[in-house]
């Protein structure tokens, strides 16, 4: 897949405006395998604002860990939910040594709409 048949909102940001591209790596959808997801495509050099700055990178790779996220294969395991009132339960839960995945903190507006 080139770049051109990407959908408009799948296309790089537009980049420094003098028709600049690089060649890189682009993730479009999640799938199993690298092979399925990731592809080798011309894009646009970015725009770097002054606060920001552009690097080159020589060589890559992604982890087991990073790789499930890309895979979509990645679920949390959440052991309990509090209400943010409760967040000292939640700590003495946690430092009792007895969690079996995340604690999550619920937050909430006082106007949910």
């Amino acid at each position: 897949m080139t770049d051109q048949q990407l959908s408009s909102s799948q296309r790089p940001a537009a980049g420094t405006g003098d028709g600049a591209t690089m060649i890189g790596i682009a993730q479009n959808r999640y799938g199993p395998a690298p092979e399925d997801v990731l592809r080798q495509a011309e894009l646009a050099v970015p725009a770097v604002a002054d606060d920001q700055v552009l690097v080159r990178v020589h060589a890559a790779s992604v982890d087991r860990g990073t790789w499930h996220v890309m895979a979509g294969t990645l679920t949390a395991v959440i052991d309990r939910t509090h209400p943010l009132e409760e967040v000292p339960a939640a700590i003495r839960y946690l430092l009792d040594g007895h969690t079996r995945g995340k604690i999550v903190i619920l937050v909430h507006d006082a106007d949910p709409t």
